[in-house]
């Protein structure tokens, strides 16, 4: 473990101490948010994370996330020179988790394949998130964003989002959100195994598992949609001439106060659509021949002009006044759009703690949210600003030349006959009860 880890200041704080990942050590040297996204909550939970990056800093920065995206961990830069090469693989040797997002070729050539930190560091937990995976005939191709979710259909998906007839782009990351929670998944799980093995394991994640973990709904809507065309038909929101088709527009109306907030109505059930219908002061439809089926309607003039008199009745009111319909009536369910920093203002995030002020030296105070989970009502870990680009590079430097890199991990490094190079793993040929025995002399007592 590298000296000089900060998370003793946690103490105090009225935060867990320590915190449940007090004491890891965690490289990362990914450039992409799937990566930044995993290694925010190691460094969250009490890990201390430090950031490798380049000469130049890395890509991140330039994103208006990074004040929260690299939060609580340190920066070290190095270069390609044999001199940071060496610190680079004492950091290696004296950690518990290294996160990539490196290609295979690329961490192949940089002597990073997951064999190589093996025989760094047998008890590494490794992470590699790519775009694809590291094996099949796209391993090598470049897996970003965009890329990843036009190959795998995710743009048709989104289609009917946009006002011309074609596929969408969804500026949310899906997929690399995704990934990042299939990575972090992985590592955790390593970790609790190598408690009784001794030995770190290599996780894999892509983009590619990542968006099918995230988007289930639409995956599944499209195969059904595909196979079973006319037991399962597939109603648009709209038409291509954004006249209202599907019912559930409806009970999931969308309309502006008349001081031009937005509100997201959810009726959904029966009651509460009739609740609504009665506040619109529209619910003499109900008895009315000429609606019958109410909300579904099957003649396209009727749908508009329900769709058009409720966007109407919602506009007579403002948003205070609104506000008052939904206090005084348990049956109406809406709630203001907020957009960016404004949710932060939300109620209930406020009281649970869940947004926090960090005092960043170059931005001064930033407000972002706290950590993902808490416990007992408070954060893992204090979350502390982003780290300048090498602010932490001498002190990292001074205590790797001045002690030993220290085993990695919470228990005693594997002991046998096994060279870290052969180290044996589930499935593979040298796998067998007497492997199992020597992982055993690992466990700890």
């Amino acid at each position: 473990m590298v000296a000089d880890s900060p998370k003793q200041q946690d103490a105090g704080r009225g935060v867990p101490d320590p915190a449940p990942l007090g004491g890891l050590t965690v490289l990362d040297l990914s450039t992409s948010m799937a990566g930044a996204w995993a290694t925010q909550f190691l460094a969250d939970a009490g890990a201390d994370v430090i950031q490798i990056e380049p000469a130049g800093g890395s890509p991140l920065r330039r994103q208006a996330a990074w004040p929260s995206l690299a939060r609580g961990r340190r920066s070290i830069a190095l270069d390609r020179t044999d001199a940071d090469r060496a610190v680079l693989h004492d950091l290696i040797r004296g950690a518990d988790v290294l996160v990539s997002t490196l290609r295979p070729r690329a961490a192949a050539a940089l002597g990073l394949a997951p064999a190589d930190l093996a025989a760094l560091n047998p008890r590494l937990v490794s992470a590699a998130v790519t775009g694809y995976g590291t094996t099949g005939p796209w391993a090598h191709d470049k897996g970003y964003e965009g890329l990843v979710m036009a190959r795998l259909g995710m743009f048709h998906i989104k289609e009917r989002t946009v006002l011309r007839p074609g596929p969408a782009f969804p500026s949310v990351p899906f997929a690399s959100w995704g990934a990042a929670q299939t990575a972090l998944h992985g590592i955790l799980a390593a970790l609790v195994e190598r408690e009784s093995s001794g030995v770190g394991q290599h996780v894999e994640a892509d983009l590619v598992r990542g968006v099918m973990t995230i988007d289930t709904w639409d995956w599944f809507a499209q195969l059904i949609g595909l196979r079973w065309p006319d037991a399962y038909p597939t109603t648009l929101a709209f038409s291509p001439d954004l006249e209202p088709l599907g019912p559930l527009i409806f009970p999931l109306l969308i309309a502006p106060t008349s001081d031009g907030y937005w509100l997201q109505f959810t009726q959904v059930e029966p009651r509460l659509f009739g609740g609504m219908m009665q506040e619109l002061g529209l619910a003499g439809m109900f008895t009315d021949p000429t609606w019958k089926g109410l909300p579904v309607l099957d003649s396209q003039e009727l749908r508009t002009e329900l769709w058009e008199s409720m966007i109407c009745k919602v506009g007579e009111r403002s948003l205070a006044e609104w506000k008052e319909v939904f206090a005084a009536n348990p049956n109406i369910m809406a709630e203001v759009f907020n957009a960016g920093p404004d949710a932060l203002d939300h109620g209930q995030l406020r009281h649970d703690g869940r947004v926090v002020v960090l005092d960043d030296p170059r931005l001064g105070p930033v407000r972002q949210p706290s950590t993902l989970v808490h416990v007992e009502g408070r954060p893992l870990s204090a979350p502390r600003p982003a780290p300048d680009l090498d602010e932490h590079g001498a002190q990292i430097r001074a205590a790797l030349a001045g002690d030993a890199p220290a085993a990695a991990g919470r228990g005693p490094a594997p002991t046998g006959d096994v060279a870290p190079t052969q180290l044996p793993w589930p499935g593979s040929p040298s796998w067998s009860s007497a492997s199992c025995t020597r992982r055993r002399t690992g466990r700890r007592r």
